[in-house]
């Protein structure tokens, strides 16, 4: 309606006509000319407004480009001259048509001034782009190769004509005539041109580079790149350095801050513990939501992709309405044979435009699939590494694992399929409009059967998705048991238990086997009922329409073939209803699973500060607790002070809360009230060694710089040298899962060199000294923990360590009671005090004596125990004498161990 009123403003012989003469009486070699005023009003004016709508998508990657400059001798270059030269033949054109209509006063030319101002704008606005595009290193740009493209097919029909004239009537060259055969090759000059990409700049460069966003927008949409792969893998099998990197935008490390930025607040909102949903007097923690921010995240391609199917939708519904044109040319003999070919070539441009929409589509869904997958994935992986404690009880390895191996791969697959939830309805709603055209009331019939299907599957889908919950469960119970078994693989062959253990899993799989039965029973009905309804819709449909009217309505070739493209086009949505609803119960499983996932509670990251301090360490009316339950406190009152480079060590108990106190510096406890500050980085070593199946060296350095020389004091001083002598590749083997080559003292000794590389300010050391035998430990304690001559003595150490003689090297030592701090200060000190140290140094002895007895040898720390038995003597006469008769009463010590440990003693005192 636009460009009629145009040509009604513009054009001497009527808006209306199109054509020049009688294009119905025309031959194949006489095939109508469009009017002039066609040709410069509506064919002028289309590819600049084409231009003028869509170029705010190259502004948007013009503004989102961070390449270089394009060089000089790169293809835009070329186009930017090649489009100068047009602005300029244009000009040209302008001026002398604008002397022919204002000077020469005629009016016939007014068309052409309006077809030059139109063309001139797209021209212009083409040229800033191509600049621009250069400026910002943009290689390809759709919206340009579109707008050449319709400026070659919109001014074919000029050329036509021109030509005709000149050649045909005898007409002689005129200027206009001279100029446009200059103009059209150079746009189709442009066209060729744009078919190859400009130079990639230097982000582009590099031999594993995907060349998807490095090629031109026709080998994009026609998936050219790819070519090159797949004749390599015809030629040769592929292997992994024949196969390209990742873009950047599908790498891991720009999806995650993307995705997070929208779910992070999701997740903040879980962490109100007394948050209170539906007035429930039981407090619940908010459910945060995993759609949503994905939406929020992908929006421009979920978009992109509705857009893109609604398109392909719409196409669909062209093709019957060509082939019912098709037909009538073939039944109406008095039609040009022109006619017939150009409803033909029609037909078959429809379906390569269809067909390229539909893989473009497809291409963009499966990608954004693989995007969601990564940082879904991401996120369950950084929820379980912050999980609190208590969360963890309730979490099981083989629940996460599910989440991350099936939960997230549905939602990935629901990806490709998510906008047939409106595609496939609208696409009945059409087929069901234009067969009414065609059969009328009659497919109401077929109607019939699609509303009675609802029902009966709405009761399917309730029951699949109430056996995909079950399933699940089972799949997490069998995923446990797996992880348990293969943990402990050694103890369960060392205790024969093989049998049973295959017995347990094989059951609950048996139990899991029959869920599945049933779901796959559920799924046949769905499928076999929406696979026999296209037929069912169709035959009814037909026989009624037969049946209403048996004269009048007769199935013509017209009516028969056209209905049957619309049923054809219906089928599909049809028979996919099935799948859709079933990964529509599996994706609703899968979500709520993920979002009782992620509103687990996590870890308090305020639970520790990092505030710069001339104190390392500093804790102030501390409680802790490992669950939150009130009344639990494993740590109560705890108010410690740790200078910088001191070694405090902290003694206590079984039970008596040093690990605890370890965990809770760490941020891993509960912090029920107080405050904790370290300043400055921290290396821990736990009870129990963590060794990763990596070379002993990697194992050491854990991602850091190898420095030679340092490397070598860290495993002289860890005594780990007369290990890697003993090691097949020294200190490249590589070790085994868990450490399973190395022996409990080599694994603790490893985990300590670890800490001691990794130049932290501050280092925990829990008991690393228990595992390894006598002279190795305190070869260790002079070599890496001694304020003296250790290589951490200027490092904060804090140690948790059983070895009383120990003590008397360190600055402070913290004596734990039932989880709180009840003695502190210097050894000397606190054994003046008499107090709670001094007891327990007393039944440290009297235990030990108890669990060695004959055993083990009392040799390498007699003197060791004689010195501390004669500190105590010194401050309290006679309590030695006490303590060696309860020694001596617990247990019948050898009376050579016995008396060695009395001559020991008098040689000090003497």
């Amino acid at each position: 309606m636009a460009f009629t009123s145009l040509r009604g403003l513009f054009c001497e012989n009527g808006p209306e006509k199109i054509f020049d003469g009688e294009w119905k009486n025309a031959s194949l070699h006489s095939i109508p000319h469009i009017t002039e005023c066609v040709q410069h009003v509506d064919l002028s004016w289309l590819p600049a407004l084409f231009l003028v709508i869509f170029c705010p998508l190259t502004l948007y990657d013009l503004y989102r480009s961070e390449h270089a400059r394009a060089s000089c001798h790169s293809p835009v270059t070329y186009r930017i001259l090649i489009c100068v030269l047009l602005v300029i033949d244009l000009s040209c054109s302008f001026f002398h048509n604008a002397y022919s209509y204002l000077i020469l006063n005629r009016k016939d030319t007014l068309h052409y001034l309006v077809g030059d101002c139109a063309q001139y704008i797209g021209l212009c606005l083409a040229l800033t782009l191509l600049i621009a595009c250069r400026n910002r290193g943009i290689v390809t740009s759709g919206v340009l190769f579109n707008y050449w493209l319709l400026m070659t097919l919109c001014g074919l029909p000029e050329l036509r004509f021109l030509l005709e004239r000149h050649f045909s009537a005898g007409v002689e060259s005129d200027l206009h005539f001279c100029l446009y055969m200059i103009y059209y090759p150079l746009v189709c000059l442009e066209l060729i041109l744009s078919c190859f990409a400009d130079t990639p700049s230097g982000a582009f460069i590099g031999k594993q580079t995907c060349p998807e966003l490095s090629t031109s927008f026709l080998n994009q949409i026609t998936f050219n790149w790819f070519t090159g792969l797949a004749v390599k893998g015809y030629k040769k099998p592929l292997e992994r350095d024949d196969l390209w990197g990742l873009n950047e935008r599908d790498c891991a490390n720009n999806l995650i801050p993307q995705f997070n930025h929208y779910f992070k607040p999701e997740l903040l909102k879980c962490q109100d513990d007394g948050k209170k949903v539906h007035g429930s007097p039981e407090s619940k923690r908010h459910q945060p939501s995993v759609l949503m921010p994905l939406f929020k995240t992908y929006k421009f391609s979920f978009i992109s992709g509705a857009l893109l199917k609604l398109v392909f939708d719409l196409l669909q519904f062209v093709a019957p309405a060509l082939l019912k044109q098709l037909i009538s040319f073939i039944q109406d003999r008095s039609q040009p044979l022109w006619v017939g070919i150009a409803i033909a070539s029609l037909i078959f441009i429809v379906a390569v435009f269809q067909s390229m929409i539909l893989h473009q589509y497809f291409h963009l869904m499966f990608r954004l699939g693989m995007n969601i997958r990564s940082v879904l994935t991401s996120a369950v992986y950084s929820k379980a590494m912050n999980l609190s404690n208590n969360a963890r009880k309730n979490r099981t390895t083989g629940e996460i694992v599910n989440l991350m191996s099936v939960d997230i791969q549905r939602l990935q697959d629901m990806t490709t399929f998510v906008m047939l939830f409106w595609s496939a309805p609208l696409q009945v709603l059409l087929s069901i409009v234009f067969l009414w055209r065609i059969l009328g009331v009659a497919v109401i019939a077929g109607l019939m059967i699609l509303v009675a299907m609802v029902p009966f599957n709405s009761y399917i889908s309730v029951k699949m998705r109430d056996c995909q919950v079950t399933q699940m469960k089972h799949k997490d119970e069998r995923m446990k048991l797996m992880s348990e078994i293969l943990n402990g693989i050694k103890v369960l062959k060392l205790y024969a238990w093989e049998k049973s253990m295959q017995s347990t899993v094989l059951n609950i799989r048996e139990r899991e086997i029959d869920v599945l039965k049933r779901l796959a029973f559920l799924n046949a009905a769905t499928t076999l009922s929406w696979a026999c309804a296209p037929f069912l819709v169709a035959v009814l449909s037909f026989a009624v329409f037969v049946t209403i009217d048996p004269d009048n309505n007769i199935l013509t070739p017209q009516v028969t073939f056209v209905a049957l493209a619309l049923f054809n086009i219906l089928r599909f949505p049809l028979a996919i209803f099935a799948m859709i609803f079933s990964q529509a119960v599996q994706c609703r499983v899968s979500n709520k699973r993920l979002k009782a996932f992620f509103a687990e509670e996590e870890m308090d990251p305020s639970a520790v500060g990092n505030r710069s301090s001339d104190e390392a360490l500093k804790i102030e009316d501390g409680t802790f607790t490992w669950e939150n339950t009130e009344g639990d406190e494993t740590l109560k009152n705890i108010n410690l002070s740790v200078k910088r480079g001191q070694l405090v060590a902290i003694v206590g108990k079984v039970g008596s809360g040093k690990s605890s106190l370890l965990q809770a510096i760490l941020g891993e406890m509960n912090k029920v009230s107080g405050s904790v500050n370290v300043c400055g980085s921290i290396a821990y070593v736990p009870q129990q060694a963590w060794i990763q199946n990596l070379t002993l060296r990697d194992n050491i350095l854990f991602n850091r710089s190898y420095d030679p020389l340092f490397y070598d004091k860290v495993v002289e001083a860890c005594a780990l040298r007369q290990d890697l002598v003993s090691l097949p590749a020294e200190d490249l083997t590589e070790i085994g899962e868990k450490g399973i080559n190395l022996s409990g003292g080599q694994k603790q000794r490893v985990s300590l060199a670890r800490a001691a590389y990794s130049h932290a300010d501050i280092v925990l050391l829990d008991d690393p000294l228990s595992a390894v035998d006598s002279h190795v430990g305190k070869h260790i304690f002079e070599n890496v923990i001694s304020s003296t001559t250790g290589l951490l003595s200027n490092t904060t150490r804090i140690l948790v360590t059983h070895g009383l003689h120990y003590l008397k090297f360190c600055d402070k030592v913290v004596v734990m009671k039932g989880g709180e701090i009840n003695e502190m200060g210097t050894y000397q000190e606190l054994i003046a005090k008499q107090g709670a140290f001094s007891e327990f140094l007393e039944e440290f002895l009297v235990e030990e004596t108890k669990k060695r007895g004959r055993s083990v040898s009392f040799g390498e720390s007699a003197e060791d125990v004689s010195e501390i038995l004669q500190e105590m003597e010194k401050v309290s006469p006679g309590r030695r004498k006490r303590i060696e008769s309860q020694m001596s009463h617990e247990i019948n010590i050898d009376k050579v161990l016995f008396v060695s440990l009395r001559l020991k003693g008098m040689n000090r005192s003497h």
